[in-house]
């Protein structure tokens, strides 16, 4: 059975509802009809849909987002799986639904193209650099924008060249997805403490775990990236003071290794930053510090 448009709106309508029962009922026709075709292809056009209401179409955006990410190239070969002519329309038309919709949503959007970039590019979506690439030689601000933020995600699939350091990096991931800070409170002293040493590798290890900190928060909401206040407080005094001491270092300009330090504090900052600058940093004497 497909979902239409009309029906998902309902359901979704339901499931906001003070009635219990009525919710329940909501929910479960989500859970059974999750993997039904045209499903997941209606939740993205309610999720777009700009005469929609918006607690609306953000509830599409969620429902959409966790759907993608978890059937859209699921590990185990048994799980169930989207259909692939769903999939091609959602390749067809997310990026567009990006660049059209509000913050919001927006982030939701971003999400999935995470996934279905990992997923299918290039193989599977040829076309998506040459679009990229027209939309950046347009006067669109909101084209532009959206373009050069699927380049940067782009560029994220391909960040970790080495397979080893990859797959590590990978696990720590999905672990500071999981439990950070809930089950693993002495995370961050760690991480500090580590940034004290004249360790280079034990440095660099920390503020890349740092980074991987700072991303679980990027694209979440204000509320939501409250929880990074400690991270920002604590750690990037330090990074800020690492990052002026190494470009200092005028003789030391062809290490590759503290070049490649100084892109990670960078790279750091700007995961921090990317939606919302967090108020610490906002600071006049700081916010100059970092950007000049």
């Amino acid at each position: 059975m497909a979902s239409n448009v009309e029906q998902i709106v309902a359901v979704l309508s339901a499931t906001l509802s003070a009635d219990e029962a009525q919710r329940k009922a909501a929910e479960g026709y989500l859970t059974q009809y999750s993997y039904a075709k045209g499903h997941v292809v209606g939740l993205m056009q309610v999720a777009v849909a700009a005469q929609a209401e918006l607690p609306m179409r953000q509830a599409a955006s969620i429902h959409f987002k966790n759907l993608v990410g978890k059937a859209w190239d699921p590990r185990r070969e048994e799980s169930a799986r989207l259909h692939e002519e769903d999939k091609a329309t959602v390749r067809a038309n997310v990026l567009e639904a990006l660049i059209q919709s509000p913050d919001i949503i927006r982030r939701q959007l971003v999400e999935c193209m995470k996934v279905v970039i990992n997923a299918d590019y290039p193989e599977k979506w040829p076309d998506l650099l040459p679009t990229l690439l027209s939309y950046m030689q347009t006067d669109d601000v909101p084209r532009v924008f959206g373009a050069v933020q699927v380049i940067m995600l782009l560029c994220r699939k391909y960040e970790f060249k080495d397979k080893d350091e990859r797959q590590l990096v990978e696990c720590m991931k999905v672990v500071i997805n999981a439990d950070y800070p809930e089950k693993w409170p002495d995370l961050l002293p760690t991480l500090l403490s580590y940034m004290q040493t004249d360790d280079v590798p034990r440095v660099f290890g920390a503020v890349q775990v740092i980074m991987l900190l700072c991303r679980k928060y990027e694209f979440k909401d204000k509320d939501e990236r409250e929880v990074l206040a400690p991270v920002i407080d604590a750690a990037f005094p330090r990074l800020l003071a690492m990052l002026q001491t190494l470009l200092a270092m005028e003789d030391r300009r062809g290490d590759t290794q503290l070049a490649g330090l100084v892109k990670l504090i960078v790279k750091t900052y700007w995961s921090a930053t990317y939606l919302d600058i967090p108020a610490p940093l906002m600071r006049p004497e700081v916010y100059g510090a970092w950007i000049t």
